[in-house]
């Protein structure tokens, strides 16, 4: 499929394989012949829906996924309360996991697969049979919580959205201040854990490590007065202070800001994802698209860019993996900062061309983008389009 959109070929024999595999899945599971390679192929058919954009059927799939890993490995469904008998299934249920939080923000409906919290050290026992030696592990172990606070960040926005509508709708009994300190104990947790991970020893390392290059760097350059290594970032950036894109013509540099060294990209990969989280946290509490009514989502969006441009094409991390941090930092500019809002533009068009989803979902969600209003309520009014 992938290949053949990308080469502008019929997607006549895709479709021919999609509906054989579909027969062939639903038959395996009418005679309860449910194994691994089962759980594999509904993965795969799951995720080719994914970036088809066929939403309401990537549930679907999800949720019979769920239910063949829960037969296979029962400790999905309580992690403290089984062993793994699979490793790759477990793998497989992670990666379910992510492609669920996609579909979650998308359709703004809680994620099919629910997680169970404070199972690290049950996640470490599987995880160390299927890493190498070294600090794998630790890697694994840090991109599986950010996938966890993703999820819990969805599930908090979702309801905030829902008690934001019960509480202006007639008849309510809940009193606006109630409604607000609500709000800010979820917001409070979702920031407690995100700066919670932050303090992981494998990532604290890894921050000094890019603090070093950055020292290094600058007295090469001679950035003056700049650091990349604060976090809320960039305290020196005027967000006033924006230059049109044909200001800088370094590939590997955003605008004008001053250009990254990257020594780690797993690591820069997890902080765009930290950072794009981070927005989404601060849409919860000030939903207004752009950043006016919360500067630090800029720094959030800048850092990001500045990391994208920095990564290149990055074949680490395929443009899959960079969508979430896009459309947050697309969300996050608005209306408010033009140029750098195009500069991110055209990175999602660059993806629009290896995926049908980016393609189609991406003319959807522009006029969203660009507008000024209640992120969660113009999400709501995508609905219609992208659940499919």
């Amino acid at each position: 499929m992938i290949a053949d959109f990308r080469l502008q070929r019929s997607l006549e024999r895709f479709e021919v394989h999609y509906i054989v595999s579909l027969r062939k899945i639903q038959e395996a599971i009418d005679k309860n012949e449910l194994d691994q390679g089962l759980a594999i192929a509904v993965f795969l058919i799951t995720w080719i829906d994914a970036v088809r954009a066929r939403m309401s059927s990537c549930r679907k799939h999800l949720h019979g996924l769920s239910l063949i890993l829960q037969q296979l490995q029962p400790c999905v469904r309580n992690p403290m309360g089984g062993s793994v008998t699979s490793p790759f299934l477990m793998l497989i249920w992670r990666l379910a996991i992510r492609l669920d939080c996609q579909m979650s923000f998308h359709s703004q409906r809680e994620p099919v697969l629910q997680m169970a919290g404070g199972a690290e050290n049950f996640h470490r026992r599987w995880i160390t049979k299927i890493t190498t030696a070294g600090d794998a592990t630790e890697w694994a172990l840090s991109a599986f919580a950010l996938d966890t606070i993703v999820q819990k960040t969805l599930i908090y926005g979702i309801q905030v959205y829902r008690l934001r509508k019960a509480a202006a709708s007639v008849g309510n009994s809940l009193s606006p201040e109630l409604t607000q300190r609500k709000i800010r104990f979820l917001v409070g947790i979702l920031r407690a854990e995100i700066n919670l991970w932050r303090e992981r020893p494998i990532i604290q390392h890894a921050l000094r490590s890019e603090e070093l290059a950055a020292e290094i760097s600058s007295a090469n350059v001679e950035i003056s007065n700049y650091t990349t290594s604060s976090i809320p970032v960039i305290e020196t950036i005027n967000v006033g202070n924006t230059l049109t894109v044909s200001d800088s013509n370094d590939e590997f540099r955003f605008l004008h800001y001053p250009k990254l060294h990257i020594q780690n990209s797993l690591f820069i990969n997890l902080l765009i994802t930290w950072r794009a989280i981070s927005i989404l946290i601060s849409l919860i509490e000030q939903p207004r698209i752009g950043w006016k009514t919360c500067p630090a989502r800029f720094r959030y969006a800048v850092e990001i860019c500045r990391s994208l441009a920095a990564l290149g094409e990055d074949r680490g991390r395929t443009g899959s993996y960079k969508h979430f941090p896009i459309f947050l930092t697309l969300v996050a500019f608005g209306s408010d900062s033009p140029n750098e809002w195009q500069w991110v533009f055209n990175k999602a068009k660059e993806l629009g061309v290896r995926f049908p989803f980016s393609r189609s979902g991406y003319a959807v969600f522009e006029r969203l983008w660009r507008s000024d209003g209640d992120f969660w309520e113009e999400m709501a009014k995508t609905n219609s389009v992208t659940n499919i």
